[in-house]
Parts: structure tokens; C-alpha cells; sequence
């Protein structure tokens, strides 16, 4: 019997040598466990684009130059142009209309089924995200017209896409679908989500609303917020300017004093100063005065922008009515993991409960640091209480005391030992997965135009082939060894990666193709660590966190399962907002845990001899001692302390971010939305819920500043009336991890289970009951409380 998957003509007669040699690469294939078939052997693409083909007859090899098995899928290149760009969006259009069209052609609303109407527009889904979104990754390259070409299509696809999706033939046979399949068991559960995603997408553009006035009222009022969302944005991108004397600057360091241009006109004599240096000045600035008006001209940017939040606000409010919700929040909630607005501000509540004690003792012992300070210059309020203007600068102070010196605890970190150790010691050991590097020969092998180069988008960027280890398939019944392409892009560039940046791109989703087989996924984590440009000392990865969480987003796409890309892995259409965060947060912890920290420590002045020079070189004494070859347990608990200071008061920051932007969705009325004055609003429930005093502890009131004008997310379409996600998914994520992982560090048992009940399905189930499933409980706030070192009771 033909394996599932492949298939295999048969004749009659003697076999030729063609068909033999045929069997033969098929075979192989087989024993690679791979359905991937040869080109022309009947796979159906909805582009009508022809796959990337080896270059040479040689594919049927397993194994590269190295010796490290050959993926039985190929990267994608890079080597892309302006014109092919616009090629493949004009064909990826082409296909979407005609695929449409097809629809419309053969179905009516009484014969629509899941299978003629809504399974052809994935399977374009599918081919569409294959094909463009790889090129996400274009924007970090040395070609700034490809990205330019990239930007301009994915305009004219999203509007195809808009197109598509205000349909109204095409929604009337989605809609025939998704009412006759509501309450029956005649789809299978990952059919079930992804019709009701693709309907909500016709109804997030009004289309439930009958037509005639309701509906233009809802287009018109979209498109409104739309617009004053964008100009929102483009206002935060206006440059402000502070003017202060170098007196006045005094503590700022002087690398940064010199960077200040001179001021001219009204303020010469003065340093102009960019508005976004303010941090620097808060933290460093001995003048109390300087601060306090380096922090109100901060707050009291972009006035314009209030007018703008007021608009969106309303309009949305009207617009959730039009669908039948009392407002924005639980319109948009709807969408998520909380369901309703009421439980989002449940949790919001508990959290606020418990941590606001911590918060209060980080503010005393902040305020005790103040009291003792015999350097205070120009005060303002009393000098005993810590303010706005002034937390980050005793914040400060405080770190000093400590004498925690993070320069020589990131020595322990070179790139060329952590980067490996976190890839196989944590992510291999925990899922049962490897990491195979592709450079060099094997990236010329593998490339079809036999140049490596073109795999990666940038010189620095690591191509690895991800695979499941033999032990973890013959424990779980596996056969099919290959996962997908993992990318690592890690250091800063100018233009392109900041220091300290981290994200993560979903370059291709998987999903099973019309033949059966199936397309592997690919990832790539982006961080901005600074590139070593001196010789003997090597670039090194540090805070570790921050790669362990790109790539537990990365783990997220890669070891997912799903029929469809819309339900594919870490996806914004297959994971809402609050459980996008999950896999990520819960990686972090294993950059805090002592015994992971020494896997992924090694001092790089242990590296060679020349590393010990350049480490000599720095200590300023040619003889002196090296340092312990891993990460002592003194400088781990400094480490970790270091880390603690202001914790609740920022994760009560983040509450009253959240807090907020529930208050304003949740309004139900318009003439109480279009009353409420948002900055005062802002101002109140930053110093109720934050805790910190501010200008209204001075005699202004909360009548001054408008910081919400600062916050995109307040308008973004992903983040407006979702802000409390990173806060739920946090909760989550320590729920899994003091649940399952705090004393199973390294337990493969565990990994294995979590990779299988909540990272493999990617949104194909139902993503609450998968996590009840895991923890054995309903998800609770004490593992974030047990994070946080705080009581639950």
C-alpha cells in the first residue's frame, strides 16, 4: 500500500528507468517521513506558482556536505526584486478574486457547504501566507526599494482582502454556512473555529448588519477610525524640544551632554534637547527642578491627539451598539481568551489587591532614600516623598547601593556558548527537538540557486532546520522527523534593530495541503544585542531573557499543528491578543532560575587566550586571576535582585494602563463618553492605581498633562480595549510554570506534555479548556503571585 500522502502511478508493462529512478526519490523520501513530493507529481496550488526546485538532481541525498540530514523542504530565498515582488502580489490578487469568483459561480446560499465555499478561500489563505508573509523579513535587509515594493503590495492585498470581505454575495454563502453549522456536530472542532473566524470577519466590517442606512452609518464610522487612528500615529511622530542649561543638567552623564546640540533663538545659551531623552534626565538629573519640567513637557505632548482619542472612542462605542453590544470592551473582548469586559476587570481587581501593598513598600523604602539624600537641589513638594519626576532617579540610587555590576555578570554570557545551550540544553531538552545550523556548504547545497546566501536576509542571520528528536518520536508515536526553519537574527543594526529589541516573526504557517501533505513552518527571532567589534571578546547575549522569549514564541509557530494557516501556531488569527503572550512569558522564567542560568553561563575570558588577554585588558592588571568558569551562585542572587526593585509598582503601572482603557471602552452612553474628559481621567486613576505621587500631590490637581495622548495602543485595532492581555497572559504564564515547571526544570516529561497540549494545536481548539486540561485546574493568579513573592491570601 502507498504511504498516505504519496502518490504513486501505476502502468502497465515494463517500468522505464524514468519511472524507477521515480520510485526510488520517492522512496527516500518516505524514509525521510516526509509526504513532500517531487514537482509535477500533482500538488494543487491556488497562485498557480510553481514551488522552489532543487537545482540539481541530487535532492534524493539525505544528508548535506556536514553530515546533518538534508530538510525534505526547502527555505525560502531571498534573493527577491521590485519586479518579482509586485509580480506576486499582483498574482496573489488575481487568485483571491478568481477564487471568489469560482464560489460565487457554483454556490448558491441553499447548496453552500464548509467544503465548496469556505475550504477554497483557506486554501488561497494558505498559498497566500506561503508565498508573501516570508517577506516580512525584507525590512531588515540591505534593500530598502524591496522593502519599499513589499509595503506597496501588502497595501493593495489587505485592500483585495477588504474587498473580498464586504462581498455581499460571498458573506450571504458564509453566512448560509456558519448559521447551518452553529449548534451541529457536523464539522469537526478546528472547522468549527476557523468558520466562525472567517464570519467575523464579514461582521467586523458591518456585514450582519442588514443593508441600508445602519450598515453606511457602521462603513462610515469604520473608515472614521481608521483615519483618526493613522493620524494619531503620525502625530506621535512629531519631534519636541526641551531647553535646559548644562547647570541645570548636572548628574546627566556627559557622553550624553555632549550629544545635545546648542539651542539658538529665544533659548540660546541653552542645549536643545529631543523630548524622548526625558528617561535620561529622569534617572540621571540631581536637579529636582529640571525633572519635574522635563516630565510635565513630556506629559504635555501631542494636544491634538485628546481630541482624536475623544472621536475614536465615541465612534466606537456607536459602532459596538450597531452590533448589538453595550460596548467597545465587550465587543472586543468577545474576541478573546476573557470573553467579556466584566471578567477582564475581575482580574484586574484581584491583581490590584495584591499588589498594591508591594508597590506601597517599594514607594517607602523609595521615599527613605529621599529623606536621606543631603544632595537635593531645587526641590519641589516635600523632600521626604518620592514623586513622579522623582522615581526613577531614587530608583536609581537605590541600584547603586546595591553595587550590582551587570557588565561583569553579561560576561558570562558570549553568544557562541549561549546561544547553543539556551537552543539545546533548554528548548531541545524540554520538547524533544534539535537544532541543525545550515551554513556554509549546506546552505549551497540546499539554496536553488546554489548560493547559501540567499536563504537569510542579512549576513549575520542563522538558518537552522528544526527536527524532532528520535526519542521523542518513538515515545509519542511520531513519523515524520522534520519540523520547520528556525532563523535567529540577533544583533542590533543601525536603522533596522535598536539595542534591547526583541520580536518575532511568523514567516510561514503550516498547514496540510490539498494532496495531504504538509507545508513545515518557519520563525524567526529578531533581538538587538550589540555586535562585538573588538578582538578577544565576543559579543554576548544578554539579558538571556530576552532571546528565551522571542524563541518561546518561535517554539509556539514551529511546533504547531493545524490543518489551515489561519489556525496555525503563533499567528494573530489563530492566537487573540490574550493568550499570544503565553508561551513567550513562560520561557522568561528559565532566565531567572539559578540552575539555567549556569547551563547558559560560560565567562568568555575562558575562551581562548586571547579572550583572557582582552579580559586582563579590561580589569586594567595583566596578571589578575580569571573568574569562575560558570556563573557563581552570589552573582545570580544579585542578579536577580536587581531585578525586584520597583516590580510592583510597574506591574501596577501596567495595571492603570489596562484599568483605563477599560474605563473608556466601557462606556454605554455617548453623551457620558463624549463628556468625560480623558486626560482627567487619565490623571486620576494613574495616581489611584499607580500609586506614585504627582503633580496633583503639589496643588495642580488632575487637570494637567495628557498622557494618554502618548499611548498608540489606546487606538490601535489590536490593542484598543485589550491592554490587560500582557497582564492575563503573564498570569497565565506562571500558572503553567509554577503549576507544571518551577520543580520539573528540566523534565522532558513535562516539556513533552506542554508541547503537545498547548503548543501543538495552535488556535485549532479551544484554547481555555486546552489550558484546564494542562494545569488540571482552572487558571488562577497565585503562580504570578508566587512570581512576585507576594501572598495569595
Amino acid at each position: 500500500m502507498a504511504q498516505p500522502g504519496v502518490r504513486v502511478a501505476s502502468h502497465s508493462g515494463q517500468v522505464s528507468f524514468s519511472t524507477m529512478m521515480l520510485l526510488l526519490l520517492l522512496a527516500a523520501v518516505i524514509q525521510l517521513g516526509s509526504c513532500i513530493l517531487p514537482p509535477g507529481t500533482g500538488h494543487s496550488n491556488p497562485l498557480h506558482l510553481n514551488r522552489q526546485t532543487p537545482r540539481d538532481g541530487a535532492t534524493d541525498v539525505a544528508t548535506l556536505s556536514s553530515g546533518i540530514q538534508r530538510p525534505p523542504q526547502l527555505p525560502f530565498v531571498y534573493n527577491v526584486t521590485v519586479d518579482s515582488i509586485q509580480q506576486l502580489g499582483s498574482t496573489i490578487i488575481a487568485s483571491l478574486n478568481s477564487t471568489i469568483q469560482q464560489i460565487l459561480n457554483g454556490v448558491k446560499p441553499e447548496t453552500a457547504t464548509f467544503q465548496n465555499t469556505v475550504l477554497p478561500f483557506l486554501q488561497w489563505d494558505n498559498e497566500y501566507r506561503r508565498q508573501f508573509y516570508p517577506l516580512q523579513a525584507i525590512e531588515l535587509g540591505t534593500k530598502p526599494e524591496n522593502t519599499d515594493a513589499r509595503d506597496e503590495t501588502q497595501v493593495k492585498i489587505k485592500a483585495a482582502l477588504a474587498d473580498a470581505f464586504t462581498t455581499e454575495p460571498f458573506f450571504q454563502l458564509v453566512d448560509s454556512v456558519y448559521q447551518s453549522n452553529k449548534d451541529t456536530t457536523s464539522l469537526n472542532e478546528e472547522d468549527h473555529i476557523v468558520l466562525a473566524a472567517v464570519w467575523s470577519e464579514f461582521a467586523k466590517r458591518g456585514l450582519n448588519i442588514p443593508a441600508g442606512p445602519q450598515r453606511e452609518l457602521f462603513e462610515t464610522m469604520t473608515e472614521r477610525i481608521s483615519a483618526a487612528a493613522l493620524e494619531f500615529s503620525y502625530n506621535l511622530t512629531t519631534v519636541t524640544y526641551l531647553y535646559f542649561t548644562a547647570e541645570e543638567l548636572e548628574g546627566v552623564p556627559a557622553d550624553l551632554i555632549k550629544s545635545y546640540l546648542n539651542a539658538t533663538g529665544e533659548n540660546v545659551g541653552k542645549l536643545q534637547i529631543d523630548v524622548n531623552s526625558v528617561p535620561d534626565i529622569l534617572d540621571n538629573c540631581v536637579n529636582e527642578t529640571t525633572r519635574y519640567t522635563a516630565i510635565r513637557e513630556y506629559y504635555n505632548q501631542v494636544p491634538e491627539n485628546v481630541a482624536l482619542l475623544q472621536e475614536i472612542v465615541q465612534l466606537r462605542l456607536r459602532s459596538a451598539q450597531l452590533l448589538n453590544f453595550t460596548n467597545w470592551a465587550d465587543y472586543t473582548n468577545s474576541f478573546n481568551i476573557a470573553k467579556s469586559s466584566k471578567n477582564v476587570g475581575d482580574l484586574l481587581a484581584n491583581l490590584r489587591s495584591h499588589v498594591s501593598p508591594l508597590g506601597q513598600s517599594e514607594l517607602d523604602v523609595a521615599n527613605g532614600l529621599k529623606a536621606n539624600d543631603t544632595k537635593i537641589v531645587s526641590a519641589i513638594g516635600d523632600e521626604d516623598i518620592v514623586y513622579s519626576w522623582d522615581k526613577a532617579y531614587y530608583g536609581n540610587i537605590h541600584g547603586e547601593a546595591a553595587d550590582f555590576d551587570s557588565d561583569s555578570f553579561a560576561d558570562y554570557f558570549p553568544a557562541n556558548v549561549t546561544v547553543p545551550a539556551i537552543l539545546h540544553d533548554i528548548y531541545g531538552e524540554l520538547f524533544g527537538i534539535r537544532f541543525d545550523r545550515i551554513q556554509g556548504q549546506d546552505a549551497d547545497d540546499v539554496s536553488p540557486t546554489g548560493n547559501g546566501s540567499d536563504l537569510v536576509w542579512h549576513p549575520d542571520v542563522q538558518l537552522y532546520a528544526v527536527w524532532n528528536k528520535q526519542e521523542y518520536m518513538d515515545a509519542n508515536g511520531v513519523t515524520d522527523p522534520f519540523i520547520g526553519f528556525l532563523y535567529l537574527d540577533l544583533f542590533a543594526r543601525p536603522d533596522v534593530k535598536s539595542p534591547g529589541d526583541g520580536e518575532m516573526l511568523f514567516l510561514i504557517d503550516g498547514f496540510v495541503r490539498p494532496d495531504g501533505c504538509r507545508e513545515y513552518p518557519a520563525a524567526a527571532a529578531l533581538t538587538g544585542f550589540d555586535k562585538a567589534n573588538e578582538d578577544g571578546k565576543p559579543s554576548l547575549i544578554f539579558p538571556p531573557t530576552v532571546l528565551l522569549h522571542e524563541l518561546g514564541h518561535c517554539m509556539h509557530q514551529l511546533l504547531s499543528r493545524a490543518t489551515y494557516a489561519w489556525t496555525f501556531g503563533a499567528d494573530e488569527s489563530a492566537t487573540p491578543p490574550d493568550w499570544a503572550e503565553l508561551p513567550s512569558l513562560l520561557m522568561e522564567n528559565w532566565g531567572k532560575q539559578p540552575e539555567a542560568l549556569k547551563k547558559l553561563s560560560f565567562h568568555y575570558s575562558h575562551l581562548s587566550p586571547q579572550a583572557a588577554a582582552k579580559w586582563r585588558e579590561e580589569q586594567g592588571n595583566a596578571t589578575a586571576a580569571l573568574p569562575p568558569v560558570t556563573v557563581t551562585d552570589d552573582l545570580i542572587a544579585e542578579y536577580l535582585d536587581s531585578d525586584k526593585f520597583y516590580a510592583g509598582l510597574d506591574i501596577l503601572r501596567d495595571i492603570f494602563y489596562a484599568f483605563y482603557d477599560q474605563s473608556i471602552y466601557k462606556f454605554t452612553e455617548a453623551d457620558v463618553a463624549a463628556k468625560t474628559d480623558l486626560s482627567v481621567l487619565f490623571n486620576r486613576l494613574r495616581r489611584e492605581i499607580g500609586l506614585v505621587p504627582d503633580f496633583s500631590d503639589v496643588g495642580v490637581g488632575y487637570k494637567w498633562g495628557n498622557g494618554e495622548a502618548l499611548i498608540d495602543h489606546f487606538v490601535s485595532n489590536s490593542y484598543g480595549g485589550n491592554y490587560y492581555c500582557y497582564q492575563w497572559c503573564q498570569v497565565y504564564a506562571e500558572d503553567v510554570f509554577y503549576t507544571a515547571f518551577a520543580s520539573n526544570l528540566f523534565d522532558s516529561a513535562v516539556g513533552w506534555r506542554y508541547r503537545q497540549q498547548i503548543l501543538q494545536p495552535g488556535g485549532s481548539k479551544d484554547l481555555k479548556k486546552m489550558l484546564v486540561d494542562f494545569l488540571g485546574h482552572e487558571p488562577s493568579t497565585d503562580g504570578y503571585l508566587e512570581y512576585l513573592g507576594i501572598s495569595g491570601t
